[in-house]
């Protein structure tokens, strides 16, 4: 599964520069005042900040990079379910963290002032899974360096809430601005040697020690369609 879900990130990157130069034309279809019903992709990029615990360590992992996706169908002008990705990267002493994480979730308009038609405000909840991979750069502990292992793959599940405004600007290109507090719990960890392209899981282990990360990200991005 992990597998799976890194080459969607691999995508999701891939093809994001692209699409953030196609916004570059006007787009009509979504009105910050009047969300239209039906699909629409929502894309972002900023920054994360997050902070591991567990019940013998305390760790900041600093801030790095942030990129996002939503998928969302309206169903009306205040209501809509969402598929969401979102990459963190962090470097962590000489380690890159690599965190994605795959939800479902619902947004809601605030209510607001009628006559106020270029800007809205929302509110997200979302919940899923979230792969995190750590590229040990040939830093690994001792007793994973002799066995030539390379990352650490952990799974958890995964959830959150963000608030975030639309805003349109006088070229009808809608912007969004957001903030997301997410939760994130490491339930299993495999360790992983590479044999080419091919990774090789050699320890697998169930984490008992309620380890956690906690992010705080901030995305701005804009509607493609």
């Amino acid at each position: 599964m992990i597998g799976v879900l890194i080459k969607f990130t691999l995508i999701v990157v891939l093809f994001l520069g692209p699409a953030i130069a196609h916004a570059s034309e006007p787009q009509r279809e979504f009105e910050p005042a009047t969300w239209s019903e039906g699909a629409h992709l929502l894309a972002g990029l900023g920054l994360n900040s997050s902070l591991f615990t567990s019940d013998s360590e305390r760790r900041d992992l600093g801030i790095g990079a942030y990129l996002k996706t939503d998928l969302d169908y309206f169903f009306s002008s205040s209501f809509a379910v969402e598929f969401s990705s979102g990459i963190e990267f962090n470097k962590v002493d000489a380690f890159l963290l690599w965190n994605t994480q795959v939800t479902l979730g619902i947004r809601y308009r605030i209510p607001r002032d009628p006559l106020f038609h270029t800007r809205s405000s929302y509110v997200r909840a979302f919940f899923g899974r979230s792969p995190t991979v750590i590229f040990l750069n040939g830093n690994a502990p001792p007793e994973y360096a002799a066995l030539g292992i390379e990352r650490l793959h952990f799974d958890g599940p995964v959830g959150g809430a963000s608030i975030g405004m639309f805003r349109q600007t006088p070229g009808n290109r809608v912007w969004f601005y957001e903030f997301s507090f997410t939760v994130q719990r490491l339930e299993q960890e495999n360790a992983v040697r590479m044999q080419g392209e091919v990774p090789i899981v050699l320890i697998q282990n169930n984490t008992t020690d309620q380890s956690t990360i906690y992010g705080l990200n901030f995305a701005a991005g804009t509607i493609f369609f």
